[in-house]
């Protein structure tokens, strides 16, 4: 929705496409951002085509969570599967890093950073009433309405 509003008044432009098949010629971007979506792509494709599309001297930023921190992030305390969900779904910085480089990447860093956010209680009832993970959908029911 923001999306839309915003290319309605001329701020951006929309175009429809995934990760594996990037509706743009080689070289098109300077620069791409993943946040929060690589463990939800066919990784070896897309960053074949991102670095396709990024072309020499392109760069790419890669925000996502390290699963070495899941047991620490305060979802787990509430939901005893949600790291081991986790830790299968996201990639480690190594694994990124030999993916990256086979795709044709170089120079490739990883940076950890730590991120402290302090929820209201209601925002964090709705985000939790509304599953904003997608972790949630791999999880049973009876372990969510526990949680929650």
């Amino acid at each position: 929705e923001v999306a839309r509003d915003r290319a309605s008044h001329g701020i951006a432009t929309l175009e429809l496409g995934t990760a594996e098949s990037i509706p743009f010629p080689d070289g098109h971007s300077e620069r791409a951002l993943m946040q929060l979506v690589v463990h939800l792509v066919d990784r070896p494709r897309a960053f074949v085509e991102l670095y396709r599309v990024l072309g020499s001297g392109g760069r790419l930023v890669i925000s996502t969570v390290n699963p070495a921190s899941l047991d620490r992030f305060w979802l787990s305390n509430l939901f005893p599967s949600y790291a081991t969900i986790d830790r299968r779904r996201f990639p480690a910085p190594g694994l990124l890093s030999t993916e990256l480089e086979t795709a044709g990447f170089f120079a490739v860093r990883s940076t950890p950073l730590e991120e402290c956010k302090v929820y209201e209680l209601e925002r964090t009832l709705r985000m939790l009433r509304g599953r904003f993970a997608s972790s949630f959908a791999l999880m049973s029911d009876e372990e969510y309405h526990a949680g929650a």
